[in-house]
C-alpha cells in the first residue's frame, strides 16, 4: 500500500470480516506493509502480527517479554503522560525508517500501546493522519481486543460443563469413530508472577491461559500427523479450568493413539524455552479412557502424575501415568536409609562436581541420546561426549550397559536429581 493508492476513509476494514485480534493485526500488516505489534503501558507484549521485523525497540517478540531498548522506561512513561486518545507518536530509531505508537485508552487513561514499524517507502506517520486511518485502526483494534479478553476471561470452561458438552458432542456424531478414545491434559505454566496480576482491562491470568494453551495445542500438533480432534470441535475447544489447573481433553486418532512423550517435549522446550513467561511449562498426561463420566478421575489422576513429576523430574516438561507409576512403585524405596547410603555410594564420584552430575541426569532423561543431551544443554556433540568420558572413568561403569543405566537412573532418583 502506498500513500498514492490510499483507500478513502472509513473504508480501511471495508473487506474484513474477522472478529479475533491475531487476525485483525495480520490484517493491519499486510495492508500497510508493516510490523504491527500491542504492548502494555511497562512495555510487556501482549499481541503481535504473524509479519515481525526486529528493530532498536524490540528484538523479541515472545508473549510478555519485555522492549530491548535501553531508553524504554523513559519513552513508555512519556506515552502514558501525554499522548491522548486518537493521537499517534513517533519513535526515532536508526533500524527502522518509520516507527508510530497509537495509545489505546480505558476511561481516558492509556492501557496499552500499539506499534507500527515499517522499512517501506511511504511515511507511515502521515498516511495515518492524512487518511484518517487512526482513528479507524485504533478502533477497531480495542473494539477487537476488548472482546477477545472478555471472551477469554469469561468463558473458560468448568469441567462439570465440558462433561455435559462431550456427551452432546458424542450423540451428535461429531467424532470419526463411535467410541472415541480420550486423554486429558493437566497443565502448570502459572508461576511468572505477571500472570497472577490484573489491570483493567487487561487480564493477565487470562491472557496466560490463552497463549499456554494454543503453544501446548500447537506442540502436540507439531508432534505427529494427526489434528487433536475434541480440540477443534468442543465448545472451549476441550479447555477447561479446575482449580488452579488448565486441563485439555483431546479425542486420540483411533490408530496412533497419543503422539510420543519425548517429541511433544522437545516441541515444548522450542516453543517455550525462551520465553519467560512460559519456561516452567510442565503438562501430564492422563491414561486413555473412553467414558466422558470418567474425566474427573482421569484428570485427577493427570494432576497427581504433575505434581509428582515436577517434584521428582523438575527438568522434565512432559510426564506420563506410565512412566510416574512405575516410579510410584518405588517411591517407598527412596525413604528407606540403606537405600540411600547405596546410592550416596554410587554417585559419590561424581559428588563434588555438579556439571558431571547434571550432564548424566540429563543423558539419562534423554534415553543415553547424546545429541538430543546437546541440544537440551546448549553443547557441541563433543562436549557432552567428553564429559560423558569423564562419568565412566569417575564411575567404573559402561554408560551403554543398560543395568548400569537402570542402576544410575535409580540412583539419582533416591537423591531427588532426577
Amino acid at each position: 500500500m502506498s500513500s498514492s493508492n490510499a483507500t478513502p476513509p472509513g473504508y480501511f476494514f471495508e473487506s474484513y470480516k474477522q472478529l479475533d485480534i491475531q487476525s485483525t493485526l495480520n490484517f493491519i500488516s499486510t495492508r500497510l506493509e508493516a510490523t504491527v505489534y500491542i504492548e502494555d503501558t511497562n512495555g510487556n507484549l501482549l499481541f503481535a502480527s504473524r509479519s515481525l521485523v526486529a528493530d532498536d525497540w524490540r528484538t523479541d517478540f515472545s508473549m510478555f517479554s519485555a522492549p530491548s531498548n535501553p531508553e524504554a522506561g523513559t519513552y513508555l512513561k512519556s506515552w502514558a503522560e501525554e499522548l491522548p486518545m486518537y493521537s499517534v507518536a513517533q519513535l526515532p530509531l536508526v533500524s527502522t525508517e518509520h516507527h508510530v505508537i497509537l495509545p489505546l485508552t480505558f476511561r481516558g487513561q492509556p492501557f496499552a500501546f500499539v506499534h507500527l514499524t515499517s522499512r517501506s517507502n511511504f511515511d507511515l506517520h502521515t498516511l495515518l493522519l492524512e487518511h484518517s486511518f487512526l482513528k479507524e485502526i485504533g478502533d477497531k483494534i480495542y473494539m477487537v481486543m476488548i472482546g477477545e479478553l472478555y471472551d477469554t476471561a469469561s468463558h473458560s470452561f468448568r469441567m462439570e460443563d465440558l462433561v455435559g458438552e462431550l456427551e452432546n458432542h458424542i450423540r451428535g456424531g461429531h467424532f470419526r469413530t463411535a467410541e472415541p478414545t480420550y486423554v486429558v491434559l493437566a497443565v502448570d505454566f502459572q508461576r511468572y508472577s505477571l500472570l497472577q496480576s490484573r489491570s483493567f482491562p487487561l487480564d493477565y491470568q487470562a491472557l496466560g491461559r490463552r497463549a499456554g494453551k494454543r503453544l501446548v495445542i500447537r506442540a502436540i500438533e507439531e508432534s505427529t500427523d494427526w489434528r487433536p480432534e475434541a480440540i477443534r470441535h468442543l465448545p472451549g475447544h476441550g479447555v477447561f479450568i479446575h482449580g488452579n489447573r488448565l486441563g485439555i481433553l483431546i479425542a486420540l486418532h483411533p490408530e496412533s493413539g497419543f503422539p510420543d512423550r519425548e517429541r511433544v517435549q522437545r516441541q515444548l522446550d522450542s516453543l517455550l524455552g525462551k520465553n519467560a513467561a512460559f519456561r516452567s511449562t510442565a503438562l501430564a498426561v492422563s491414561s486413555e479412557f473412553k467414558r466422558s463420566s470418567q474425566l474427573a478421575q482421569h484428570f485427577d489422576q493427570a494432576v497427581r502424575v504433575l505434581d509428582l513429576g515436577k517434584q521428582r523430574l523438575p527438568l522434565v516438561r512432559v510426564y506420563s501415568s506410565v512412566e510416574i507409576g512405575l516410579h510410584e512403585l518405588l517411591m517407598p524405596l527412596f525413604s528407606d536409609q540403606e537405600v540411600q547410603d547405596y546410592a550416596r555410594r554410587v554417585l559419590a564420584p561424581l559428588e563434588q562436581d555438579k556439571q558431571l552430575i547434571d550432564t548424566l541426569a540429563l543423558f539419562l532423561q534423554e534415553n543415553t541420546n547424546v545429541v538430543r543431551t546437546a541440544e537440551r544443554m546448549y553443547l557441541t556433540r563433543r562436549s557432552v561426549s567428553y564429559r560423558l568420558e569423564r562419568i565412566r572413568k569417575a564411575l567404573g561403569m559402561d554408560l551403554g550397559n543398560s543395568e548400569t543405566v537402570f542402576l544410575l537412573h535409580f540412583c539419582l532418583r533416591v537423591q531427588g536429581r532426577l
